[in-house]
């Protein structure tokens, strides 16, 4: 059922690393006076005693050479006496104060001597209750360990509160404890299918958030003696079950730090990091965790609901390979560092107000429910080849960095609604089976289209294109709305609208190029505006509408083919070509206004022409042949 030694094998040795290993302390051996001889009294005794005879003999000597009366001579001989018995005392005076001396050093000596063996007594007894400490620990670390290898699941539960246990109380075993509670939960599992989760069946919709609460509660593993067979494998995987929810709860636990921050709750293990590769997850519920280190998470499976809200992964985040079986939320997660989600596989997700400060990659994920995205903002951004079969919303995101979306699959709706794109914006060869809006959004650098298919309504109203635009070869199967859109410089060579295409109001600064586009429905230009050249060469138009476009710049119309088209109060500022153009019916042209130029050479529609005017004023086009009268001419 279980493998025991993978668990056991994989932190055995930690016991070793955690103890703390202190250098050897140095004890000063004691300092030694040498005993004071007896002859050395006897010879400092005798030196004096020499030296006040001696004293003595001199100053008698001195008195008697000196002439004096016998009286004085008298008097002298007996200050000489004094002199003399006055060294004599001296020197016992300062024999006795070296003694005095000596003997406070020496009782010095002897009190700092028992203060040093006093403290390496106490140093000592401190490292046998360490030591003996470390291996009490080491020995309940390894036996724990050991534990987690049980055949009887309450056994394992044990053992997981001691490790948890442990832990608390000792923080150089958090991290060791981590990863064995890792280890465990990497080692092989298999769900008991008639187990409780909270996965919603495939066709089921998700429960709003106040309902979430009701789950099912686990049955109570049956009592009494197992029969032989299945059975017992069923009920060792229901415990199996239990002891597993046990690690993971203890892991998140230790994983919050609390409301605040800066002053997590002393529960917090800092800097601990996660390696959950391969790991069976049930129920994974790391909610308002924060991780320090990196979490690696690859291959990892997910059955029942999977809980990332408010989140925060300062390392690196690896989700590559991951299923996730029921929904995956990351509402208002951060990850600071790299945040990969490759391969990924999920059933419903919500990264709604996610912040991701690195690179995220989701290239080749798979959604096979809803995929949320709503005001989330990203650094930089990979879902090249990624698979949204649900509906998937990116409302409001920001996309700092570059956005790809390269070849992805949208089989459900796809919202871009107000979404900015600071850098490049990829959808090249991008599939939308489903509606496709970006309505309102903003690409600041580069967009490209090219090769994107729309099977349904793609709506870009209100959208604002700041850098060049590429639809090359792009395939509008429903209707294209470009209603109110700015473009900088409009590519749409070749591109197949077959519904209605509207750019009414759109207004291009920049080159608008929709050389041999083709639209099969209504393409509606109503009011928009071409600030430079406007290359419609070689483009079919079922029904076009041209009604108050204004071109500023070049309008070039060559081997357009017309089936209807209406260019009603059109202005052309610079040059307009038509040759070669064909106009199935008469093309309808009343009020188009056209800026007169020595220099410029027109070709117009199949029917009309322009009134003369003078030099640089404003004529009208009229249907040929007509008699032409003089219209009012109006300055620009």
């Amino acid at each position: 059922m279980r493998s025991a030694g993978r668990v056991g094998g994989d932190d055995r040795g930690m016991s070793n690393s955690a103890a703390r290993e202190d250098p050897p302390r140095r004890f000063d051996p004691p300092v030694l006076r040498p005993v004071l001889s007896p002859w050395v009294t006897a010879m400092v005794a005798a030196s004096a005693l020499v030296a006040a005879v001696l004293v003595l003999v001199l100053l008698w000597r001195w008195a008697d050479r000196l002439g004096l009366p016998p009286d004085r001579v008298a008097t002298a001989q007996l200050e000489a006496v004094k002199i003399a018995a006055s060294v004599l005392v001296a020197a016992g005076g300062l024999y006795a104060l070296y003694l005095t001396a000596r003997r406070q050093r020496t009782q010095e000596l002897e009190l700092a001597q028992r203060d040093r063996v006093q403290e390496h007594a106490e140093r000592v007894a401190d490292d046998a209750r360490d030591d003996a400490r470390t291996r009490r620990t080491n020995d309940l670390y390894a036996k724990a360990v050991e534990q987690l290898g049980s055949e009887h699941h309450a056994v394992r539960h044990g053992a997981l509160y001691a490790l948890e246990h442990l832990a608390q109380d000792n923080p150089d075993y958090r991290a060791p404890v981590a990863k064995v509670l890792c280890a465990y939960l990497r080692s092989p599992f298999t769900p008991p299918s008639d187990a409780p989760t909270t996965a919603r069946p495939l066709g089921v919709r998700r429960l709003p958030r106040r309902h979430r609460a009701h789950r099912l509660a686990a049955p109570r593993p049956t009592t009494g003696t197992p029969r032989p067979g299945p059975h017992v494998s069923l009920l060792g995987r229901h415990q199996e079950r239990e002891v597993r929810l046990t690690a993971q709860r203890i892991l998140a636990d230790h994983l919050r730090p609390g409301p605040d921050a800066d002053h997590p709750a002393p529960t917090y293990w800092q800097d601990i990091g996660l390696d959950l590769t391969d790991a069976t997850l049930i129920d994974f519920d790391f909610a308002h965790c924060r991780i320090n280190s990196t979490a690696t998470f690859t291959n990892a499976t997910f059955t029942g609901d999977a809980r990332f809200d408010e989140a925060t992964f300062t390392g690196a985040a690896r989700f590559g390979g991951v299923s996730f079986a029921g929904d995956a939320t990351f509402t208002n997660a951060t990850f600071t560092g790299d945040a990969r989600f490759d391969e990924a596989t999920f059933a419903a997700a919500w990264f709604d107000e996610a912040t991701f400060t690195g690179d995220a990659t989701f290239t080749n994920a798979t959604f096979t429910g809803d995929a949320r995205f709503d005001e989330a903002t990203f650094a930089a951004a990979w879902f090249s080849e990624a698979t949204f079969t649900g509906d998937a919303t990116f409302t409001n995101a920001t996309f700092t960095g570059d956005a790809r979306f390269d070849e992805a699959t949208f089989t459900g709706a796809a919202r871009f609604g107000g979404v900015s794109f600071a850098g490049a914006a990829r959808f090249g060869g991008v599939s939308f089976a489903a509606a496709a809006w970006f309505t309102g959004a903003t690409f600041t650098g580069d967009a490209r289209f090219g090769g994107v298919s729309f099977a349904a309504a793609a709506w870009f109203t209100g959208a604002t294109f700041a850098a060049a635009v590429r639809f090359g070869e792009a395939t509008f199967v429903g209707d294209a709305r470009f209603s109110g859109v700015s473009f900088a410089a409009a590519r749409f060579g070749e591109a197949t609208f077959t519904g209605a295409a509207w750019f009414d109001e759109a207004a291009f600064t920049g080159t608008a190029t929709f050389t041999n586009a083709t639209f099969t429905g209504d393409a509606g230009f109503g009011e928009a505006t071409f600030a430079a050249a406007a290359w419609f060469t070689g483009a079919t138009f079922a029904a076009a509408w041209f009604d108050g476009v204004s071109f500023a710049g070049d309008a070039w119309f060559g081997e357009a083919t017309f089936a209807a088209a209406w260019f009603d109060g059109v202005s052309f500022a610079g040059d307009a070509w038509f040759g070669e153009a064909t106009f199935t019916a008469a093309a309808t042209c009343p009020g188009t206004r056209v800026a007169v130029r020595r220099d410029r050479v027109d070709v117009w529609m199949e029917g009309w022409t322009a009134t003369d005017a003078e030099d640089g004023e404003w004529t009208y086009l009229v249907p040929v042949p007509a008699v032409l009268s003089t219209p009012p001419v109006d300055s620009p």
